[in-house]
């Protein structure tokens, strides 16, 4: 039930048209989550039973006889459906709201398979085979002699007259299960003499008075011993003709008489009650007929046996020929006659056990129907409160749908506001920007005027220390040792600050590394040793390094060789301040994997724990005993990170220290 309501928004009401749908379109092309149940007639669970919907995969219910599956929209409500018990079958079926309920029947039938052969065992096709039973069925063999027949459960393969087939004679039968061999040989056909001999009386009877013969007696009678090779072709045919007249009236007389005693009529306005009354009618009157027509026949049979036995000594050969044949004839009628009785007595028998069935069904019928019409209100109750919901729930959507609405819009114009704020950020941050590179520009700017400034510096002022030194070394030789003691302070003080001159010198260089080349570690390390001679004793200290072969590294031989010499100083000078007579200094270069690792080793005083956090700090003594400026470690680690290497140490007071350097090979 749809419910209007007077509106001006009716672009809202085909949306909502639109959404229910596009739904049940959806639902109309995907699978379906059903319920199936397997029940018998008395609405019992039938549990663990595969079920197969229109051809598809089976699927098995539960214990409780139900199951949900997915299933094509296409297929419900289904239009066949299988089980994959032999014994069971569907015997109805309904589906409702998602429950597909299926009741189960035990099967009244077994479908029998046989072949046909002849007596050579060659398969015979085209043949029709008979079943004789109260539902008689009949079937055409294949190619290959195959025929397949429905036959009650109950069933006695075995009994006979089981089975005919058309034309020929059973010779056996064979079963193995619900496969049987039937194996036969034609029927020879026989002439029946219709018409027998017909006696001397038609000398004086005129072939023009076959009109005066009414009945089949006078036609016997009168033609009985006649040669019919002695007339013409055209007596021939009228007798053929007359007799075939006389037969076709006797057959129609006997055929109305019948029909007048055994048969009435069963009318569309007729009451069940009137119709079976008169079938009961029938079958009393058909009953009392053939007790009649029994005693009739015994009678007839009495008389001709005794004419036979009267005057059948003088009978002519060709008269017991004629006699014989006329029986054949009769034997055959019988024959026909008894089967023709058999298959109405089980045809009328199949329509009895049909309408008795489908008196039980109309009664199981009903009360399915009650139980469906109970489960149909039930069903119809919770579909008006899910309707309900469902408006409910579609007028809560429209609600929604309006409030994102409404947001949207305030939404779109805070979205415009925050665009309009973004662009004045974007202004501000270009003109940040062009601050912050021409600030950056000016410092840049700053620090090659102060490395400059270092280098120029250092060189400026290592001219007049060199000629201090100098001087002080022209003294040495000219003036009295009392003034040789002022002069040799003057050149240590010189020195001193010649090494902090080449220190500020170094900073300069690490900024601006220059003329790349593959280093040569031997040469680098003694060099180094050689250049420290005039600035540090040795002493008595044992200095030794060992170098790997194959050590390739490409890199700036000026900043390695900054490195080299600050570490080495700093080893020889703690391991001598400690022991002078056991100092030792070990050095070990080696590469592994894609870095060369360059190890110092001293057994010098070794860094207190409370000052190796500052050991890298600018101007930083950490020894009273130093004679330095607190720049060797600074200027090592710059010079390292400017190789992009990574250096670590570690040390035990009074004891050993120990730095290690790793370099990789590959220079950015």
């Amino acid at each position: 039930m749809w419910l209007r309501k007077k509106s001006s928004n009716e672009v809202m009401r085909y949306l909502t048209f639109a959404l229910l749908l596009s739904i049940q379109l959806a639902s109309a092309q995907t699978p379906t989550m059903i319920q199936v149940k397997t029940l018998d007639r008395t609405f019992t669970a039938v549990p663990q039973l595969g079920v197969s919907i229109d051809g598809q995969p089976f699927f098995f219910t539960t214990e409780t006889g139900s199951v949900y599956t997915e299933i094509s929209s296409a297929n419900l409500p289904p239009k066949t459906i299988l089980l994959n018990d032999d014994q069971l079958e569907a015997e109805s079926w309904n589906y409702s709201k998602g429950i597909l309920e299926i009741i189960v029947r035990k099967k009244s039938y077994q479908i029998i398979k046989a072949i046909v052969k002849d007596t050579r065992e060659k398969p015979l096709s085209g043949v029709k085979v008979f079943y004789n039973s109260t539902k008689p069925d009949e079937e055409t063999t294949d190619a290959s002699g195959m025929i397949q027949m429905a036959m009650p459960l109950d069933e006695n393969l075995n009994r006979a007259n089981l089975l005919s087939v058309e034309g020929h004679k059973i010779l056996s039968t064979r079963f193995l299960g619900l496969n049987v061999t039937i194996v036969v040989e034609p029927v020879s056909s026989k002439t029946n003499t219709l018409i027998p001999d017909v006696p001397d009386l038609l000398k004086t009877y005129s072939i023009d008075d076959l009109d005066s013969i009414k009945s089949l007696t006078m036609f016997y009678a009168v033609f009985k011993n006649l040669e019919l090779q002695k007339l013409s072709e055209d007596q021939r045919k009228q007798i053929d003709q007359k007799f075939l007249e006389l037969v076709n009236q006797r057959e129609d007389s006997v055929t109305h008489r019948l029909q007048q005693t055994l048969f009435g009529t069963v009318s569309n306005s007729s009451l069940v009650k009137e119709d079976i009354e008169l079938l009961t009618n029938q079958a009393l009157a058909e009953r009392s007929f053939l007790v009649e027509m029994q005693q009739k026949f015994n009678e007839n049979i009495e008389t001709i046996e005794n004419k036979l036995l009267s005057g059948g000594g003088n009978l002519s050969e060709s008269e017991r020929s004629s006699l014989l044949l006329d029986l054949e004839n009769l034997n055959n009628i019988l024959e026909s006659t008894e089967q023709q009785f058999y298959q109405n007595q089980a045809a009328y028998l199949a329509a009895f056990s049909s309408i008795k069935n489908r008196l039980l069904n109309i009664e199981d019928l009903e009360n399915q129907l009650s139980a469906s019409e109970t489960l149909r209100r039930t069903e119809s109750q919770a579909l008006q409160r899910k309707l309900l919901i469902t408006f409910f729930t579609i007028v809560g959507l429209m609600v929604v749908a309006f409030v994102l609405f409404y947001l949207t819009q305030k939404f779109i114009k805070q979205k415009n506001a925050l665009a309009k704020a973004n662009d004045e950020v974007k202004r501000v941050n270009e003109n940040l920007e062009y601050l912050v590179a021409q600030r950056t520009k000016l410092l840049e700017e700053a620090n090659k005027e102060l490395d400059m400034f270092f280098y120029r510096s250092s060189h400026d002022l290592k001219r007049p220390l060199t000629t201090i030194m100098g001087l002080a070394n022209i003294a040495k030789h000219t003036l009295e040792p009392s003034a040789l003691t002022l002069f040799d302070k003057a050149a240590t003080t010189a020195r001193e600050m010649d090494r902090l001159l080449q220190k500020l010198k170094m900073i300069s260089v690490i900024n601006h590394p220059t003329d790349k080349a593959v280093i040569d570690f031997h040469n680098q390390i003694q060099g180094a040793v050689d250049e420290l001679r005039g600035f540090v004793d040795f002493k008595d200290a044992n200095f030794k390094y060992t170098i790997e072969p194959g050590i390739f590294l490409n890199s700036f031989p000026y900043v390695l060789a900054i490195i080299l010499k600050n570490l080495i100083e700093n080893a020889l000078f703690f391991s001598t301040l400690r022991n002078d007579a056991n100092a030792k200094v070990e050095m070990n270069v080696f590469q592994k994997d894609s870095r060369v690792f360059i190890v110092f080793n001293d057994n010098g005083v070794g860094i207190p724990q409370d000052i190796q956090p500052k050991i890298w700090d600018m101007f930083f003594v950490g020894n009273e005993s130093s004679k330095g400026n607190g720049l060797g470690l600074y200027i090592t680690q710059k010079a390292i990170k400017t190789l992009n290497g990574e250096v670590y140490f570690r040390s035990i007071e009074n004891e050993f220290t120990e730095f290690t350097i790793s370099i990789p090979i590959q220079q950015g």
